[in-house]
């Protein structure tokens, strides 16, 4: 069962003992996303999983599954776009970290007080998984 997720994230803290939350959160709370989609009800479905690897590298693993509603660039009509995209992010807290990170992860950096912002992560996935110029199959 998805429950719903925390607004923030505390990923040093929680690789530290490591777990894995699953939750959903709703589209509409996706600022960025929204104007790419025709329609923002719906929600996204997300699993992060917080560890360590053998290097002391705290990092997050995830999956995000969606169903989006954007508009074909051909047609112009409203058209599902289904999202199932997984990710591997290495914690850090500055751009020293960064240029030290492992090539298997993608950077995700923590503010000051070692948090992020649970929106902000799942859009970034999103918005990386959408297509460059939507399009129907049949209007190709």
């Amino acid at each position: 069962m998805f429950l719903k997720l925390p607004k923030t994230l505390e990923p040093f803290q929680l690789a530290r003992k490591p777990q894995v939350i699953q939750g959903v959160m709703t589209l509409s709370e996706l600022e960025r996303l929204s104007p790419q989609l025709c329609d923002s009800d719906g929600q996204v479905q997300v699993t992060l999983d917080f560890g360590t690897d053998l290097e002391g590298q705290a990092y997050v693993k995830g999956a995000v599954s969606a169903n989006l509603s954007l508009i074909c660039q051909r047609c112009m009509q409203p058209m599902d776009y289904p999202v199932e995209s997984q990710f591997s992010l290495g914690v850090v807290k500055d751009a020293d970290a960064i240029e030290k990170l492992s090539s298997q992860y993608e950077p995700l950096l923590v503010r000051e007080d070692g948090t992020v912002e649970t929106a902000e992560l799942i859009e970034e996935e999103l918005l990386l998984s959408l297509p460059i110029v939507p399009k129907h199959k049949e209007c190709i």
